[in-house]
């Protein structure tokens, strides 16, 4: 089996990528809560971010190129990751412990993200 490994900012991710990537395809693990807002704790959606935010890795992301489906590609692992990133950018949630949305974070701040690295390896069908 082939695979390619590839580096994309997230800006790069949410306007070229995540229309062409069904990130819930069959078997993909759904949601593990309903709530993507902590209460007490951080939410998994905001730990994500925060790792985002802190800069550090979140890991390697993984896709499978599809044929002849609705989908260039198909998730098959990181669907959470995935999901969650473009639902901060699309101001679903706030950070941990406030009400800042990513509508809410500077300029800078809207860079740093936009500008971090996710790593996928993507196999060939």
């Amino acid at each position: 089996m082939r695979y390619n490994k590839l580096q994309l900012t997230i800006r790069d991710y949410l306007l070229k990528w995540y229309p062409n990537i069904d990130v819930q395809p069959v078997g993909q693990r759904l949601n593990t809560t309903t709530t993507v807002i902590g209460k007490s704790h951080p939410s998994k959606a905001q730990e994500i971010i925060a790792s985002i935010l802190q800069g550090m890795d979140i890991g390697q992301i993984t896709l499978v190129q599809t044929d002849n489906a609705s989908y260039t590609y198909e998730s098959i692992d990181g669907g959470h990751r995935k999901r969650y990133i473009k639902a901060f950018f699309e101001n679903e949630f706030p950070q941990f412990g406030t009400q800042t949305y990513y509508r809410d974070l500077t300029p800078e701040q809207k860079n740093k993200f936009l500008d971090y690295n996710l790593t996928f390896c993507i196999y060939d069908n």
